[in-house]
């Protein structure tokens, strides 16, 4: 799992581009690593200490133990070892890993790190926060919108007028093509969670339309205030259906069985197989461990 880009940041002692030169296994007092050496190419954050050349022990955990190649340039996050067998080492942050830096894109990659940095530290960075994360998420480069929408999603004083800016990143607008994956079930949850009415439910239903669920169901458990159900009830008796199987899931996931309960009720003559089957199994949800 890997942490967001903001908060590896606030927790290294260093940020910085270099090239990996070569790696060796390594044994501390009986625990394995990975050492890594690398030649600086640039700091982006860093105590009084410049270095050149470092190392960095990276430890080893089999398959998922993170992988460098020769000649090739990294962003790495690193901590300072001070204590014990920890001392005068260099590591990398916890749930960080090194970033890959492409060489066609490599100024693109630097700019946004140093980006990242400085809203990352001080407090009065931090209100930069939501235009810098706006910004990224029309970068291009997937990596960073993914961690742009992550980090989004976790921002809880978004204001309508800024979610409509992201209902707009959603729908494609200043980008190549519109959201995917976990970067879209992200930017989702937050305008069902963060928006308005009428702003969860415009893009609710646009969600449902794609097939997109899980992002409804994410913003909607963590949305504050009353009128979840509310907007459950209007998705249920939307004319598309696609929206109102969505929907029955949803409830489902959210162990909504009195909605379901009425849903049934109100529509017990009129329910066709595919609705049938969404139902039971939106119970199923319900009732699960």
């Amino acid at each position: 799992m890997f942490d967001t880009l903001i908060n590896i940041i606030r927790k290294s002692d260093e940020v910085m581009a270099a090239r990996v030169s070569g790696s060796q296994p390594v044994t501390v007092e009986g625990e394995k690593f990975v050492r890594a050496a690398a030649d600086v190419v640039e700091m982006f954050k860093a105590g009084t200490e410049r270095p050149k050349t470092i190392n960095y022990d990276v430890e080893f955990a089999n398959k998922e133990t993170p992988q460098t190649t020769e000649g090739k340039t990294y962003v790495l996050f690193l901590r300072k070892g001070k204590d014990g067998k920890e001392a005068g080492r260099r590591f990398l942050v916890d749930l960080s890993r090194p970033l890959g830096v492409p060489e066609e894109r490599k100024d693109a990659y630097f700019q946004l790190i140093r980006e990242y940095v400085a809203v990352a530290e001080g407090e009065a960075a931090k209100k930069n926060l939501k235009a810098h994360l706006l910004k990224v998420l029309q970068c291009g480069i997937p990596f960073f919108q993914e961690d742009a929408a992550k980090t989004a999603l976790l921002v809880t004083d978004w204001t309508p007028q800024e979610v409509e800016k992201i209902k707009e990143i959603l729908a494609g607008a200043g980008r190549t093509s519109a959201p995917e994956g976990n970067e879209r079930d992200n930017l989702a949850a937050l305008v069902l969670s963060l928006g308005t009415a009428t702003q969860a439910l415009a893009q609710g239903r646009l969600e449902f339309a794609r097939g997109n669920a899980d992002g409804v169901y994410y913003g909607l458990n963590r949305r504050k205030g009353a009128d979840v159900d509310a907007m459950l009830g209007t998705f249920l008796k939307d004319a598309d259906a696609a929206v109102r199987l969505g929907a029955l899931r949803v409830a489902g996931l959210l162990r909504k069985g009195d909605v379901l309960d009425k849903f049934e009720e109100q529509n017990r003559n009129s329910l066709d197989e595919k609705t049938r089957s969404a139902l039971s199994e939106a119970r199923k949800l319900v009732s699960r461990d």
